[in-house]
């Protein structure tokens, strides 16, 4: 997949998914195996999974792409074709 994730999004995804988790084990009885705490701790991998690969598969269905015009420029430069020497 392609990233679609930009560094405001992504930093946001990065502090919010590790709370879900400590929200998910500690107040909503994830530890005990409680439902809504498993179900909160999930929720937080998918967003912390989605931070660390900048790619997030909701926004790929909906085609939403939270990256700046100079993120998606340095994404076209680096996957540009090396020049033949």
């Amino acid at each position: 997949m392609k990233e679609n994730v930009g560094n405001d999004d992504q930093m946001l995804r990065s502090l919010i998914g590790p709370a879900m988790l400590l929200i998910g084990y500690t107040l909503f009885g994830g530890y005990r195996g409680r439902l809504k705490g498993l179900l909160t701790m999930m929720a937080g991998t998918a967003v912390t999974g989605s931070a660390i690969t900048r790619v997030c598969p909701l926004h790929a269905y909906c085609g939403r792409d939270t990256r700046s015009p100079a993120e998606k420029n340095r994404d076209h430069d680096t996957l540009a074709p090396a020049a033949d020497i």
